[in-house]
């Protein structure tokens, strides 16, 4: 991944988990350079509420509706917080999606 060091590090956001709320979101959006694009958790109101919590615009509850947008918006990357059966259909969903338009997203899985 090419960075532009004028500009932040744009991440969206997949799983909105106990431990991603309570270790990881509050990390990320305390780092200088780093910009939280989007959330997506298939629980909407919890979406609404912990993207209001850390300053993000955009909530989905949909991966795929994520997908086209992080493409649309050139974020740099894809962080997987979602629970570990979850992984797997967020990773084949972005391999199939992310890689057949050629867009430059990275995928990051933490669990």
């Amino acid at each position: 991944m090419t960075m532009n060091p004028s500009r932040n590090i744009r991440l969206v956001i997949v799983g909105l988990g106990g431990i991603a709320v309570d270790q990881y979101l509050p990390q990320i959006a305390q780092m200088s350079g780093v910009e939280i694009v989007a959330v997506c958790d298939v629980r909407a109101d919890w979406a609404a509420i912990q993207a209001s919590r850390f300053g993000v615009h955009h909530v989905f509850t949909d991966v795929d509706k994520l997908i086209s947008f992080a493409q649309a918006e050139h974020v740099d990357a894809l962080v997987d917080l979602a629970s570990i059966p979850a992984h797997f259909s967020v990773k084949d969903r972005k391999s199939t999606r992310l890689n057949s338009s050629h867009a430059n997203i990275s995928y990051a899985v933490f669990c």
